[in-house]
């Protein structure tokens, strides 16, 4: 909490990788969730990031956060939240990384003549 209320950001891996790492997550394991609930009783609602690192492509990808506060209204029990949330690590890294690439330099190149 203190590293937190400096401003650090702190990363958590919480996947289950007892059969070692998978390109698809069997779970991640709840615990991650009490630093939530610490946090807002402290006065500070965390954004979550959930990522994916997919190793062949040498690609991470950082989705959009999403407030704890959120994910607890939204799912309830903190095994619910895991679950939802390692759902969509897995979505992510089922994501076509060429496909997002080139929508991103489509929107920059669009913004470019706009701004021209």
């Amino acid at each position: 909490i203190e590293a937190l209320k400096k401003g650090d950001n702190i990363v958590i891996f919480p996947e289950d990788s007892s059969d070692g790492y998978l390109d698809e997550l069997k779970g991640f394991f709840a615990g991650f969730t009490m630093l939530g609930e610490v946090a807002l009783k402290d006065g500070m609602d965390l954004p979550v990031y959930v990522t994916y690192f997919k190793k062949n492509e040498r690609v991470y990808i950082i989705d959009s956060p999403v407030k704890y506060s959120t994910l607890k209204e939204k799912y309830g029990k903190r095994e619910d939240v895991a679950k939802a949330l390692v759902e969509r690590c897995n979505e992510l890294g089922k994501m076509d990384t060429n496909a997002l690439l080139q929508n991103t330099e489509d929107s920059k190149e669009k913004q470019n003549k706009e701004e021209i």
